[in-house]
């Protein structure tokens, strides 16, 4: 089980951090010394040694040559009258063993002092060896070590040049590992963060209870229910433009006309002029009603006899016409709709935290009163940043599920929070419409998470890019036999005659000669040849440099960012899971790269 105080002081690092990029470490590099291994090399025996032996393996022939000339001296001396020939016997053969068993005690010697000698080599030749290996196993267990205390995880920043940063894909789950990844390191830094949370998912539950565990300010609003005024401190016209700007992006594309919304703005002020404080959507909608000339009862209107008798007075200036009247049926409709519990607590307005975390969050059951609480939650902050009040300088803004939004409110969100000098990001579950051509901005990076559909998955592969390499193509192998059989049969005769003359003194010799000869030859032959080939092409390849396959199958925390750094496009993989902080080789730096993000 996950200790959550634990984790969200593992989180809070006073430096941004978008998630962790995995380092796989460097293989074991063999040791220098295996190279230079000890070798044993037999030495051959001294020459002496040699000599010895085969000196030593001679006496028995040498013994028995001695005896036999001994017996062949002893035989002699006695036939011619030698007296001392019964010595003569004893004395060779003595001689021959005497010489014989120098010869042995030679050997051995020479013997006992080589094995000496061998026995010291071999020793040595040991001792090298145990150093050698002793090295080569430091060598190893050293690789070991570090490969078992590599840090595996690094903290993952962006570059500074990236004001805005557009997530495209992902679930509930990854935008939340995400928004506790990156709030708690924000919070830590002393950013004021505000979350808009359109999912009806809580994404930021998360992070609200980590800054809460951190001892950071950490509110959180839940609209309609909870206690906000989101038209607290705006004039009248402030109030009409508001409205008449979330109004507006609800109408279809091509409906809308810069004379309706104005129409619409100018309707709204009116009856905001003419209301004392709190000017909330629900006195707005029964000023509207007014116009329209639906009486209510007194106990059914939250107006007061006073803003009723100004309102009425505005009948001569909105006049009767169709439009008017269209307008005002369609706008009162829509702000019955907020009627019910929004603005009626005005207990806190919509303006940046002074410090710490602020969540406002959208859910209700009716799905149009949830698309137009959207908006209008959307302009009202739109419009404190293009006013510049509330300042929201210093601040990071978070918009999740901005996918309805329009890219034309987007945009000028995010030029408006360029100018205020907020960081502005965006969560956009569907990578499709017109919200692609929010993919590589001059000063934006984009997060790509799980997309399943594949047209999504393609489209941000495209983004990505594709790149040249090569490729195996194509393989091909050839196998052949070959086998060659020949006969050949040669005759042949000849006739030789040959006729030879001589003269001896006045004789004639003359002689004939006839040969005749018969050749005959057979001849078989026979060849065989196997032969195989084997083949392999290689070409150069334009694809993808991530597959739209890889984009479909990625975990719910992982994620690529694309951002240009330093004049140079940088893609990484990166996992925002916040359990990764609880892991033990984690660093706490990112890796450096030239051209990186510091």
């Amino acid at each position: 089980m996950i200790d959550n105080r634990a984790l969200a002081v593992r989180l809070s690092v006073p430096r941004e951090r978008w998630g962790w990029v995995f380092t796989v470490p460097a293989p074991p590099t063999p040791s220098p010394a295996r190279a230079c291994a000890p070798r044993w090399a037999e030495q051959p025996p001294p020459p002496k040694l040699t000599r010895l032996r085969e000196q030593s393996r001679r006496a028995p022939v040498f013994l028995g040559v001695g005896s036999a000339i001994s017996v062949w001296a002893t035989g002699m001396a006695a036939a011619f009258g030698f007296a001392l020939w019964p010595i003569v016997l004893p004395a060779g053969v003595l001689v021959s063993a005497g010489w014989c068993a120098r010869t042995r005690r030679r050997y051995s010697a020479a013997r006992r002092e080589y094995q000496s000698w061998r026995t010291g080599e071999i020793a040595r030749f040991e001792a090298a060896q145990a150093e050698w290996a002793a090295r080569v196993a430091e060598h190893d267990r050293r690789e070991q070590r570090r490969i078992a205390t590599t840090t595996l995880w690094h903290p993952l920043r962006l570059g500074p040049d990236s004001a805005r940063v557009d997530v495209f894909g992902g679930t509930a789950d990854g935008w939340a590992g995400l928004l506790g990844t990156l709030g708690a390191s924000l919070l830590a830094d002393g950013a004021r963060l505000l979350v808009l949370d359109f999912t009806e998912q809580r994404v930021a539950a998360e992070l609200a209870e980590l800054g809460r565990l951190c001892g950071h300010p950490a509110a959180v609003t839940v609209l309609p229910e909870g206690e906000l005024d989101l038209l607290a401190g705006l004039t009248p016209a402030e109030v009409g433009e508001v409205v008449a700007e979330a109004v507006a992006t609800l109408r279809e594309p091509g409906a809308q006309s810069a004379q309706t919304r104005g129409l619409d703005a100018e309707l709204v002020e009116l009856v905001a002029a003419n209301l004392v404080s709190p000017v909330t959507f629900g006195r707005i909608a029964a000023g509207i009603r007014l116009l329209r000339s639906i009486s209510e009862s007194e106990h059914e209107t939250t107006l007061s006899g006073e803003e009723i008798r100004r309102v009425n007075r505005l009948l001569d200036v909105v006049g009767s016409s169709e439009s008017a009247r269209t307008e005002l049926r369609f706008l009162g409709g829509l702000l019955s709709l907020l009627d019910e519990g929004t603005g009626r607590r005005a207990a806190d307005s919509t303006t940046w935290p002074k410090a710490g975390l602020r969540v406002i969050a959208t859910e209700d059951a009716n799905p149009r009163r949830k698309d137009l609480l959207d908006r209008v939650v959307f302009h009202r902050v739109l419009h404190g940043l293009r006013c510049g009040r509330p300042s929201g300088r210093g601040g990071v803004l978070v918009v999740a599920g901005a996918d309805h939004l329009g890219l034309a409110g987007v945009e000028a969100l995010a030029r408006h929070a360029r100018r205020a000098g907020v960081r502005l990001v965006l969560l956009i579950e569907h990578l499709r419409g017109d919200l692609v051509q929010l993919l590589g901005g001059s000063d934006s990076a984009s997060i790509l998470m799980r997309m399943g559909n594949a047209a999504e998955a393609a489209a941000a592969a495209d983004f990505v890019g594709r790149g040249h390499r090569f490729v195996l193509s194509q393989l091909s192998d050839q196998i052949g036999r070959s086998f060659t059989e020949g006969v050949s049969d040669t005759t042949g005769d000849s006739l030789t005659a040959t006729t030879t003359e001589g003269y001896s003194g006045a004789a004639v010799n003359v002689s004939d000669s006839v040969s005749r000869a018969a050749t005959w030859s057979s001849t078989t032959s026979w060849s065989g040849s196997d032969s195989t080939s084997s083949g392999r092409t290689y070409a150069r390849a334009y694809e993808y440099s991530i597959e739209p396959t890889t984009f479909q199958a990625l975990p719910v925390t992982a994620f690529i960012l694309v951002e240009t750094v330093a004049g140079a496009r940088r893609v990484v993989a990166g996992d925002c899971n916040p359990g990764i902080a609880l892991l033990d080789r984690v660093a706490p730096e990112p890796v450096s790269h030239p051209g990186g993000p510091p």
